[in-house]
């Protein structure tokens, strides 16, 4: 029952985004992205040799399963999953979720 609350939100409200995994083949689905909140203000950052860099970490809500080393792309960025599990109410599986970074570019 839940699992169809959040199909009905992530259909409504969702974005596209296109998920690779190590061992499958990429698939186009619905999601939420977001910047995961800070406790501080601004963005974190750094300079590297090649520029500025985005270090903020952000969050992917959906229905479909991701792991560690899986990457998703939305809108125009890249990201890498550094870590997704499960998320159960009741006992059954509602949705998933996962940590990811930007995914910066070879030097």
């Amino acid at each position: 029952m839940m699992r169809n609350w959040v199909r009905t939100l992530l259909e409504r409200w969702g974005e596209d985004v296109s998920i690779s995994c190590k061992d499958g083949a990429p698939r186009t689905t619905k999601a939420l992205i977001h910047p995961v909140s800070e406790r501080r203000e601004g963005v974190p950052e750094s300079v590297t040799p090649v520029g500025w860099t985005d270090e903020r970490l952000w969050l992917y809500v959906g229905l479909d399963e991701l792991h560690d080393g899986d990457t998703l792309c939305w809108r125009d960025l890249t990201f890498r999953v550094r870590s997704g599990r499960g998320f159960f109410l009741g006992g059954a599986l509602c949705h998933w979720q996962a940590v990811l970074e930007q995914e910066r570019g070879a030097l």
